[in-house]
């Protein structure tokens, strides 16, 4: 186990892997060197072999509460809600008032998006176990609830009581809220974080949406250009570039990049919304509309719920 831990520190994972194996020959019931197996596969970005290794650690020991919580937690990461929850309904039963599983609680109502009850579990969760997965669960659910201040409150309280910097995960979700409540915070925030993190493309791609929104038309299709010559074949950096085209009147270029990314992804709904408003900029009225009907109104955001109204309207 020794020789694993030091292969790990060094990311030699297959090596690490190996010794591990050996140990759970000799040792087949032990939970704990199964649950060691099952974080070697987290790190090899194995989820599915995790899950196995992690449900063989808590059928050997049914009672300990780490083993199944990390199981659920599993469950959670993959999107699995369903298992998820049969796992804390037992994890409920023994061990209702712990904050482990009152944070494995919060986070399936964060992941079945009922946002007002996740917030509430959160927060209690977060006041005693203040990590970071905790955190950005319940500053998104205060975002879906209309309570975008108080989670800026949050964040600040955060970095002014500690003298190490704020997670970019974090920061990223500050400027988020402050898209919402105040743009120019929002984009002073991107602006630097693109220069922290040389230029990545989903901090060009935000700032294109900002600036959009102020009506800086140029300084929008700029960002949107670096963005997309970082990432060409990312959709969603595609689909912004587009609709800056649109928004600086190149409507036929427009028209040809935002039919690629809705021929690319065509369930999405506000691809089809953009997609629409550029068919309707270049006179195809009858393919529009019939684009737009039966968009569910629940899946866009503001932006693109305005964008809608607005075609609507001209139909």
């Amino acid at each position: 186990m020794l020789a694993a831990k030091v292969e790990v520190y060094l990311k030699d994972y297959d090596n690490a892997m190996e010794h591990v194996d050996t140990v759970i020959t000799a040792n087949p019931t032990n939970s704990v060197i199964r649950a060691y197996k099952a974080s070697l596969f987290i790190l090899k970005e194995d989820l599915d072999n995790a899950i196995e290794e992690q449900k063989i650690a808590t059928k050997n020991s049914p009672d300990a509460l780490v083993f199944r919580t990390n199981l659920a937690n599993l469950y959670l990461k993959k999107g699995d809600l369903e298992s998820a929850k049969k796992e804390f309904q037992v994890l409920n039963k023994t061990h209702k008032d712990n904050i482990d599983v009152m944070e494995v609680e919060g986070r399936i109502e964060f992941l079945a998006k009922n946002y007002q009850k996740a917030s509430e579990l959160l927060l209690a969760v977060y006041r005693q176990k203040p990590v970071e997965l905790v955190l950005l669960e319940l500053l998104t659910s205060l975002e879906k609830t209309d309570r975008a201040l108080l989670a800026i409150n949050i964040i600040n309280t955060l970095e002014n009581s500690s003298s190490n910097p704020l997670p970019i995960k974090v920061v990223l979700k500050k400027a988020e809220l402050y898209t919402l409540t105040a743009p120019e915070k929002a984009i002073a925030l991107y602006t630097k974080l693109e220069s922290i993190t040389n230029g990545h493309y989903m901090i060009l791609n935000n700032l294109a949406w900002l600036y959009l929104k102020q009506g800086n038309h140029k300084q929008a299709l700029d960002k949107a250009n670096s963005a997309i010559k970082s990432a060409p074949n990312e959709v969603a950096i595609q689909d912004t570039y587009g609709v800056m085209l649109l928004s600086s009147g190149d409507k036929s270029r427009a028209l040809e990049v935002l039919a690629k990314v809705y021929e690319a992804t065509p369930t999405k709904a506000s691809y089809k919304v953009h997609y629409a408003e550029a068919l309707l900029e270049n006179n195809d009225k009858s393919k529009a509309k019939e684009l737009i009907e039966g968009i569910n109104k629940l899946d866009l955001d503001d932006d693109a719920l305005t964008r809608l109204s607005k075609i609507t309207k001209r139909l």
